[in-house]
């Protein structure tokens, strides 16, 4: 509802006053929290419960949001799943689940790095016989979109 349009609001007005004064602005949709319920306390939880049942609602909007603008994108939770340990983005994050760890910022590294220096190419996804083979390997998919971890637009 409401906040959720509010901190809509917030990012665009950030990530377009980035672009007046970059050349090139990478918009990286936040990976969901991976919170254990056992570290909150009954007061936080229900706010921490709505956050984290908004955030792919968040990362569609910025995914969306950067594409209208010409920005690139990271999704951060496809990154998290592809390259935590095991895929579990649970490892990727601290002991509460909500910030990265070492191994998450060094993976949300590796996906920004990707974008940024793969000159041969604009997108990371590839769909063959409705999977994805490279990006978000082995989710279902129509089309290489479908499949990608990031898209670069300058």
């Amino acid at each position: 509802g409401n906040a959720l349009a509010t901190i809509e609001d917030s990012y665009a007005a950030t990530l377009d006053s980035f672009a007046a004064n970059n050349s090139d602005v990478v918009v990286v949709g936040s990976p969901s929290p991976k919170i254990r319920m056992s570290n909150l306390s009954p007061r936080s939880l229900g706010g921490w419960e709505w956050f984290g049942s908004q955030m792919a609602n968040l990362r569609a909007w910025a995914e969306s949001y950067a594409t209208t603008k010409g920005y690139s994108y990271v999704d951060g939770e496809a990154c998290f799943r592809r390259c935590c340990t095991d895929g579990d983005p649970n490892n990727c994050t601290d002991g509460g689940g909500i910030h990265p760890n070492a191994e998450g910022q060094q993976c949300l590294g590796d996906c920004i790095n990707a974008l940024l220096t793969d000159e041969s190419r604009t997108h990371d996804g590839i769909c063959a016989s409705g999977t994805c083979t490279s990006g978000k390997n082995g989710t279902a998919c129509s089309a290489n979109a479908d499949c990608d971890v990031w898209v670069r637009r300058f």
